[in-house]
C-alpha cells in the first residue's frame, strides 16, 4: 500500500516543496523578462518608424513647397514678360 496521505509532512517533503516552488518561481520571472524585452523591442520599433514616417512627411511637404514657389516664380515671370516688365 502506498503512503498515507494525512500522514505530517517531513524535512524532506518541504525542502522538495520549497525547491519545485524555487523553480517555478525562476521560470515565472524568466518569462517576465522576455515579454519586457519584446516590449521594449516593439517600443523601440514602432518610435523608429514614427520618426521614418515624420521625416518622410517633412520631406514630401518641403518638396511640395518648392515645388509651389517654383510655379509661382515661372507664373509670375510670365506674366512680367507678357506685361512687358521684364525684358525677355
Amino acid at each position: 500500500m502506498g503512503k498515507d496521505s494525512q500522514s505530517p509532512a517531513t524535512k524532506t517533503d518541504i525542502a522538495m516543496l520549497m525547491k519545485e516552488i524555487g523553480k517555478l518561481y525562476d521560470a515565472q520571472d524568466g518569462w517576465k523578462q522576455e515579454i519586457l524585452r519584446q516590449q521594449k523591442r516593439w517600443k523601440d520599433d514602432i518610435i523608429r518608424h514614427f520618426d521614418v514616417t515624420a521625416e518622410n512627411m517633412r520631406h514630401d511637404l518641403l518638396g511640395a513647397n518648392r515645388d509651389e514657389i517654383e510655379a509661382v516664380k515661372d507664373r509670375v515671370t510670365r506674366l512680367e514678360r507678357h506685361t512687358g516688365l521684364v525684358a525677355a
